[in-house]
């Protein structure tokens, strides 16, 4: 069946949930809001600021599933705005107050995830984050420190990534976070 067919052009119209989250089109295939969005260097950023504050507040460095929880809470600016001011929050008690982050959160996750990978390949190339721990968990290795006077939203962005790496450290492992946030890896 060809492209003019009526139902084929109905699935191409409503992409299939699974293939976008796997399948990234090329870079010049893709609309300029999203490349700027959600670009593997910013990506790489918010992991690495997430990364360096989950490691200074456990000792530990960051699991490396929870890379795929930041960038849908810090890129969605109404989740974001309501993040917690202190990482003495329940991750628990914060996801129940906020209507916002449960019902769409699952599903910029998942939209997310090839982005977050492209973002952690990236940061692992530049060198800005590490995989330590026979490959279980991440470690910043070089976070940007014009990151925290940047204009616009990026300051914003990184702070809230880094106040997550601490609310995660503070919540336990990857299982309870996950939990908490109700998705699985």
């Amino acid at each position: 069946m060809g492209p003019e067919n009526g139902s084929d052009a109905v699935l191409h119209s409503q992409p299939d949930v699974d293939t976008v989250t796997t399948v990234l089109p090329p870079w010049p295939e893709r609309s300029p809001v999203p490349a700027i969005m959600f670009n593997p260097a910013l990506t790489a950023v918010i992991l690495a600021a997430a990364a360096n504050q989950y490691e200074s507040a456990s000792g530990f460095p960051m699991p490396w599933p929870m890379s795929f929880l930041v960038p849908p809470i810090v890129l969605h600016e109404p989740t974001r705005d309501v993040l917690p001011k202190t990482s003495r929050t329940s991750l628990p008690k914060w996801v129940a107050d906020q209507v916002v982050l449960t019902a769409g959160f699952p599903a910029r996750a998942k939209h997310l995830a090839p982005y977050v990978r492209e973002g952690l390949r990236f940061g692992l190339r530049e060198n800005m984050l590490d995989l330590v721990l026979q490959g279980t968990a991440i470690q910043c290795t070089k976070l940007p420190k014009t990151t925290t006077k940047a204009p616009g939203d990026l300051a914003p962005i990184v702070r809230g990534a880094g106040m997550l790496g601490r609310i995660f450290a503070r919540t336990g492992d990857a299982a309870s976070v996950f939990a908490a946030l109700r998705v699985q890896p």
